[in-house]
């Protein structure tokens, strides 16, 4: 793997709804696998990418009545989050790095 990251992971109890067999709608516990992982390569992309936007917004607006601002709070809230990734999976058993690696490989078949 080229991107040095780090990761952690947890199995959590969730509720969702589905459709049984008599096609009424009921709650279900399920587990899923939670994995996040940090990369700082996807970290300084999120920060190009966000630049690019907010260097769009900076532009000249000709005869606007409304406002436009950016909300440099919420920008600043966002940045601390840039490189973190949460992937939530039904593979209890698969490792770690082996879910990432499938995650980072979906560009591919989408």
């Amino acid at each position: 793997m080229g991107d040095e990251y780090k990761f952690k992971s947890r199995v959590v109890n969730t509720n969702i709804r589905i459709t049984n067999a008599k096609g009424k709608k009921v709650q279900a516990e399920i587990e899923q696998k939670q994995v996040v992982f940090y990369s700082e390569k996807y970290a300084r992309k999120a920060r190009k990418d966000r630049q690019k936007v907010l260097d769009k917004e900076t532009g000249e607006i000709l005869e606007k009545d409304d406002y436009l601002y950016i909300d440099e709070e919420r920008v600043a809230e966002e940045e601390k989050y840039d490189g973190y990734y949460l992937i939530v999976s039904s593979e209890l058993n698969m490792p770690d790095r082996e879910i990432i690696e499938r995650y980072k490989g979906l560009w591919k078949i989408e």
